[in-house]
């Protein structure tokens, strides 16, 4: 009969081996923005995570410059690991309603995953994480605003996915929420209970390249004020490439075509909506990006950036904005009318110095001309702004 030492010794050994090995991971990115006007990040006429230039109709100083200082960027996350199954958890503080927060700013979920790994090339991923039919994100250091909204759709979703990785191909499908509903009551997205669909099928190039096809198919439920809910569908086809053509050279980009993609919680333009006759507008678009990163050295390297979407029947767009009743005032943004945005165009420019591992300083320049849509009855002067500015910061990763 085993001594007491003995069994502690045994029970602790179990316990040691069947504990997770956790990892943690992060970004610090304080970061000093600049623009010769006023900017928005989705949507926010701030400079959290810079998208387009900001509708001159709902600031009332529009041709003013700006200067912020943000850190909200930052995010941190864990990763545990417990034989085949793996954990993770990431967070950051971005808070678009608030522009130059210091201690405003609030965690947001980013990630939550469980991942069951079937084999080394199969794994399955449950919860939310980045939308599987975008997977890549351009090489610049906006990391939150990604180029969202000017041609990168992919975003966070809730699904699930079953990814395979074989020696020369990668195929993906994924089941997931047609859409996200950050509101108090079910809606059009609870009530219309059928998930969005993803498949992805992609040729490996190299050790860490791939040439890439996804498509996307999803119900979209628009409930109107008496909460009748009509149903309309929202597809997106999308081609990606990831290479590295030289040692120090990184190419990325993505070419899509979709309709509606937006109410599916995409970060895209075309949304959907009742028209005055009750039925449902559906809107078409076409985007992209594409982006390079350049080593100069073992410590130097450029990246540059281009990146643009544009909705095929601009004027079937809604305005972002509801006009303020007195003349001399600012119009009000309603953020639930969808971006407001006709087209958005774009692009980044940097240089970079990798201090060491961890830490890169780098300077951004960008510029953005965006195309609102203006409200019924207003005229659309001057609602195609154009906005240059630079970003200063560092970004430490660990």
């Amino acid at each position: 009969m085993p001594t007491l030492p003995l069994l502690l010794l045994l029970s602790s050994t179990a316990t040691a081996a069947e504990a997770p090995q956790v990892s943690l991971y992060g970004a610090l990115r304080p970061t000093l923005s600049f623009a010769d006007g006023a900017v928005a990040s989705y949507g926010r006429p701030n400079e959290a995570a810079i998208t387009s230039a900001a509708n001159p109709r709902i600031v009332a100083d529009a041709e003013a410059a700006r200067l912020s200082w943000q850190v909200a960027q930052s995010r941190f996350g864990m990763r545990a690991k417990a034989g085949q199954a793996t954990g993770v958890l990431e967070l950051d503080f971005i808070d678009f309603n608030v522009a130059s927060p210091t201690v405003g700013a609030k965690p947001r979920l980013r990630v939550a995953t469980v991942d069951w790994a079937f084999s080394a090339a199969t794994h399955l991923t449950v919860g939310q994480t980045w939308d599987a039919f975008a997977p890549l994100n351009p090489l610049h250091r906006n990391l939150v605003g990604g180029s969202f909204q000017a041609g990168n759709v992919g975003f966070m979703r809730q699904q699930v996915i079953l990814d395979h990785k074989a020696e020369a191909v990668h195929l993906t499908a994924a089941l997931g929420m047609a859409g996200s509903n950050n509101g108090l009551a079910d809606g059009g997205l609870e009530l219309s209970p059928a998930p969005s669909a993803t498949g992805r099928a992609a040729l490996r190039v190299g050790e860490a390249g791939e040439l890439g096809l996804s498509g996307f198919w999803a119900r979209v439920g628009l409930q109107d004020a008496d909460g009748v809910v009509q149903h309309t569908p929202a597809w997106g086809a999308l081609a990606s490439a990831e290479l590295k053509p030289a040692a120090r050279t990184q190419l990325r980009g993505e070419a899509f075509v979709g309709q509606n993609l937006q109410s599916t919680g995409m970060l895209s333009l075309a949304q959907a909506r009742l028209g005055p006759n009750g039925g449902p507008i559906d809107l078409q678009e076409v985007g992209g990006w594409l982006s390079l990163r350049q080593g100069l050295g073992p410590r130097w390297g450029l990246s540059a950036t281009a990146h643009g979407d544009v909705v095929l029947d601009a004027d079937q767009v809604a305005a972002n904005y509801l006009p303020a009743e007195d003349p001399a005032a600012v119009a009000a943004l309603d953020v639930n009318l969808g971006p407001g945005l006709r087209s958005n165009l774009g692009g980044r420019l940097g240089l970079e110095r990798q201090a060491n591992e961890h830490l890169v300083v780098f300077l951004e320049g960008f510029g953005l001309r965006s195309s609102y849509a203006a409200a019924a009855g207003e005229g659309r002067g001057g609602l195609d702004p154009l906005r240059l500015g630079a970003e200063l910061g560092a970004l430490f990763s660990f």
